[in-house]
């Protein structure tokens, strides 16, 4: 069970393609005159005339991370062998103290298909854009950890978890957007976007109660979830109704084409933004970004765990001896998974709520910042505070440098360029550079791997986008 945990935990954190945590890095809202900042911002408006990015020009930004663990709360290197936080030699409770109340693993993609914008007169932007996004989170809360390192440590009483946190929102759709910013004077800029979104695969939970009581005679789970799904596969059900999940297979491909022209769910959302220029070198903003849902109809699944459950005949002795097959085997049976036709479901998109501000000087040469993002999660709120150097010594290279606060603790460098030659612009950067990499001793003979050693996300974010034209100063009546 061990084993299984630690290698679960460490695909979660490095390797799992399903959240984002956010859909743009936060240095990006210091790149100014970067059309895709746009995206955390609407009132944000380039000083080209017009620009295009389509997608055969990279833009794309991916994240993989989680709010608790980094590889070196982990993995370590013991006698020659990589070993886990559980091994012997190891202290458990110095992995414990790691896990928080509601533990977070995130993934992120956001590809670009499609962005254009063109300027309406001195004042104005019109802004379009065409996106593809995947999006994934986990949330495991800490009695869960607890009761896969300690066991049940009384013996002859009743041991209670509290598993209410547990959740899984994960969601595949397309997003096109339509925008407009305006200056209205010297001081203060709008902007809003709306965004029609075409859903084609998604899980979302409800859990109200999950509680599991253990003792000697028997697990008891007293719970009210529930979990919808729209779930573009084949699949077979048991004498029961519940789904086979060992059923599962692809369709073929003109299915798939069939959902991008007739998706499972549809939906909006708008972004809001302004900025205020109270003197030149101070510009303060705010934003509210994804406020919105999907509705899903096509390809349900739904499952359900309402009243009390008990697994009986369920082996315990102190250790490993749990019998974790026939526990699976029993909870997949009570939570009544089934294909249950119709009942469609709405999932809300995470919020994000911006405020920045930032300071020039050098004629804009130079620049500091602050940022403050507020995640509007499904079970929690998360929020992060960014600090941004940004040096911009000529037209055609610039250089940022950000510092930011990780919710609930936690600090990470990160680094970013922006280059300009003609009418392209280059962009690469990320949140969360992992300047600190150790080597792991991964076999007997002493091979090694370079790993990430300190970070608990990875994220970048790269772009190219043509840009044509200069726009004129602001036109004050």
């Amino acid at each position: 069970m061990k084993k299984i945990l630690f290698l679960l935990l460490f695909i979660l954190i490095y390797t799992v393609h399903v959240s984002h945590l956010h859909s743009q890095n936060s240095m990006l809202y210091f790149l100014d005159n970067v059309p895709a900042r746009n995206k955390l911002n609407p009132a944000f408006i380039p000083d080209s005339k017009w620009h295009l990015d389509m997608f055969f020009l990279p833009d794309l930004h991916t994240e993989v991370g989680n709010n608790a663990f980094s590889v070196k709360d982990i993995i370590f290197n013991k006698d020659g062998r990589a070993v886990t936080a559980l091994h012997t030699s190891q202290d458990i409770e110095r992995f414990y103290q790691r896990v928080r109340n509601v533990n977070s693993f995130n993934t992120n993609l956001d590809l670009n298909l499609l962005s254009f914008g063109v300027s309406g007169n001195k004042d104005d932007y019109f802004t379009f854009d065409a996106s593809i996004r995947v999006l994934g989170r986990a949330f495991l809360p800490r009695d869960l950890f607890k009761l896969a390192l300690y066991g049940t440590p009384e013996e002859t009483g009743d041991n209670i978890f509290n598993l209410t946190k547990t959740g899984v929102e994960t969601s595949v759709y397309s997003e096109i957007g339509f925008g407009y910013s305006r200056r209205l004077n010297e001081a203060w800029t709008v902007g809003g976007k709306f965004k029609y979104l075409m859903g084609y695969a998604s899980i979302h939970s409800i859990n109200r109660r999950m509680n599991l009581n253990i003792n000697q005679e028997a697990w008891t789970m007293d719970s009210d979830a529930e979990i919808f799904g729209s779930v573009p596969l084949d699949y077979q059900t048991k004498e029961n109704k519940n789904i086979d999940f060992s059923s599962f297979s692809p369709w073929a491909t003109d299915e798939y084409m069939k959902l991008l022209r007739s998706p499972a769910g549809v939906g909006m959302a708008v972004d809001l933004g302004t900025t205020w220029q109270p003197f030149d070198p101070l510009t303060v903003s705010a934003s509210l970004t994804d406020l919105g849902f999907i509705r899903w109809k096509k390809n349900l699944v739904q499952g359900g765990m309402n009243g009390s459950y008990e697994y009986t005949g369920v082996e315990y002795n102190k250790g490993d001896s749990i019998n974790w097959e026939k526990i699976g085997n029993e909870l997949e049976n009570a939570f009544q998974f089934g294909s249950s036709a119709g009942n469609p479901f709405s999932q809300r998109l995470t919020a994000n709520m911006l405020i920045g501000a930032e300071y020039s000087i050098q004629n804009n040469h130079i620049s500091f910042g602050a940022l403050s993002r507020t995640m509007m999660l499904s079970s929690h709120i998360s929020q992060e505070i960014t600090f941004a150097a940004n040096f911009r010594p000529t037209d055609w290279f610039n250089a940022h440098l950000t510092y930011s606060f990780l919710n609930g603790g936690g600090n990470t460098l990160g680094l970013g360029t922006k280059f300009r030659y003609g009418p392209f612009q280059t962009y690469i950067m990320t949140d969360y550079f992992p300047f600190r990499q150790a080597k792991l001793i991964t076999g007997d003979n002493g091979q090694t791997i370079n790993v990430p050693y300190s970070s608990r996300r990875i994220n970048i974010q790269i772009g190219t986008v043509l840009t044509f034209g200069k726009k004129q100063e602001l036109n004050v009546d």
